[in-house]
């Protein structure tokens, strides 16, 4: 089962989903990304990451042709990288490739071996 979370900031709203085997890794290593460990407040995640991704002629105001409603599924883990090459998973998930903004990557450490892996999610237009 999906883990979601919608956050809503100046009009605008993003559901953020969390994949079932994404979501047994993260709670075995004791991290909430879509509660307390997501890293920014909810104003931070719309100024510091969407709308930076949304304001294509960067004149500091989100371009209206990307609309007001977005996805963020973490869909992956790295466990680490052997040749350049991401070793964990990623799981498959239906989506518009056109609707496709951004495709990254969150670097965590797992609190108690002090372990870095990374987390894979999209951003998506809804």
């Amino acid at each position: 089962m999906n883990e979601e979370k919608i956050i809503k900031y100046k009009g605008y709203s993003v559901n953020f989903r969390v994949l079932p085997k994404t979501k047994d890794f993260l709670d075995k290593v004791n991290i909430d990304l879509i509660g307390k460990d997501r890293g920014t407040t909810d104003s931070e995640f719309f100024e510091v990451e969407l709308f930076e991704i949304i304001d294509e002629d960067k004149d500091g105001l989100p371009d209206e042709k990307f609309g007001k409603k977005f996805e963020v599924v973490y869909y992956g883990i790295i466990e680490q990288w052997v040749k350049k090459e991401p070793m964990g998973f990623f799981e498959d998930f239906s989506h518009n490739p056109r609707k496709l903004l951004c495709d990254a990557q969150l670097n965590l450490f797992q609190i108690d071996s002090k372990k870095p892996f990374g987390v894979k999610y999209k951003i998506l237009k809804k």
